[in-house]
C-alpha cells in the first residue's frame, strides 16, 4: 500500500482519532488551532505508529516549513522535525506568570492561545 493510500485508510483515520484524544489539537510550534495536519516524525513505523513518539499536530504553514527544512538541511524527517521545533517554537512570555503579573507587564495573549 502506498503512503497516500494509507492516509485514506480506516486504520489511519482511527490513529488520528486516537491522537485527538491524547493531545491538544494545536500546532506544536505556533499553537495555531486551525488548518491542522497530523505530521509523521518518522516513516519507519507507518501502520504501527506510536502516538506518543511518532505523530504531532502541525498547522499547514509549519508542516510545509518542516518538510522544506528536511530538504534544505538534508536531514531525516525525525532530525528535521526535532531541530525545527527547537528553532521555531514561539516563546510565550506569560508562561509561569500569574494573571496579575501578566496584566502588570502588559502582555497580550493572542485569542487563539487562550486555554493552553
Amino acid at each position: 500500500m502506498s503512503y497516500n493510500d494509507y492516509l485514506k485508510s480506516p486504520h489511519w483515520k482511527n490513529k488520528k482519532k486516537d491522537l485527538a484524544l491524547k493531545r491538544a489539537k494545536k500546532c506544536i510550534i505556533c499553537c495555531q488551532v486551525n488548518n491542522l495536519d497530523v505530521h509523521h516524525k518518522t516513516y519507519k513505523r507507518i501502520g504501527s505508529e506510536d502516538i506518543n513518539k511518532d505523530l504531532i499536530y502541525l498547522c499547514r504553514r509549519c508542516h510545509k516549513a518542516v518538510h522544506q527544512f528536511v530538504k534544505d538541511n538534508k536531514l531525516s524527517i525525525w532530525q528535521a522535525t526535532e531541530r525545527f521545533i527547537k528553532l521555531k517554537k514561539i516563546k510565550r512570555p506569560w508562561e509561569g506568570l500569574s494573571v496579575g503579573q501578566i496584566k502588570k507587564r502588559g502582555i497580550v495573549i493572542p485569542m487563539y492561545l487562550y486555554g493552553i
